[in-house]
């Protein structure tokens, strides 16, 4: 059965990130060579903007059956200079705009406030403010962007507001406005 590529994903933090003396080609040579008599084989090796690696499995494949060789890869991956401190599957993320929130309130003290009061909502990054600190100055409230790292709609999710530093929140999907494409470009 054929996987879709988001599936077939590892994402793997090293510390300290990847020697830029070692190509992804090397890296993926190495890997699969570690895992050559389980059955589970990597097609592509890249860096991401956060300098993980991203291991892309065989379409036969998904990052479930490569986790279970997690060791094999933690091991061949020291070897060549880096050691995972996490290994997880590429997942999708939903994120919301969750308006009115105080500007008072810090990003990690909003991500504490929906740990404890919506044990259901795991963030997976802090949020984020929408809006420079230059335009927030004036502003009493603003608004912020959280992430949840799985598909999510507003009626799935079950609310429509948040309660945050004894203020009620407004929740909507968050669209990421998309790049301008330039004429000359195309």
């Amino acid at each position: 059965m054929e996987t879709t590529k988001l599936h077939r994903q590892l994402v793997v933090t090293c510390t300290p990130t990847p020697p830029t003396t070692i190509t992804n080609d090397a890296i993926l040579a190495s890997v699969n060579n570690a895992l050559k008599s389980t059955g589970v084989r990597f097609i592509l090796a890249r860096r991401s903007l956060k300098n993980n690696l991203v291991l892309q499995a065989a379409p036969t494949n998904t990052a479930n059956e490569a986790l279970d060789h997690g060791d094999a890869i933690a091991s061949c991956l020291t070897d060549l200079g880096c050691t995972p401190t996490l290994m997880r599957r590429n997942a999708v993320w939903t994120s919301f705009l969750v308006y009115n929130v105080p500007t008072t309130s810090t990003p990690h003290q909003v991500a504490t406030a929906i740990e404890l009061n919506y044990p259901t909502l795991p963030l997976c990054r802090h949020p984020r403010w929408l809006t420079t600190a230059d335009k927030r100055i004036e502003k009493t409230h603003s608004t912020m962007v959280i992430t949840l790292p799985m598909p999510l709609t507003l009626a799935k999710l079950g609310l429509t507001t948040l309660a945050i530093s004894n203020q009620v929140c407004r929740l909507t999907t968050y669209l990421p406005k998309p790049l301008p494409i330039k004429p000359d470009t195309l």
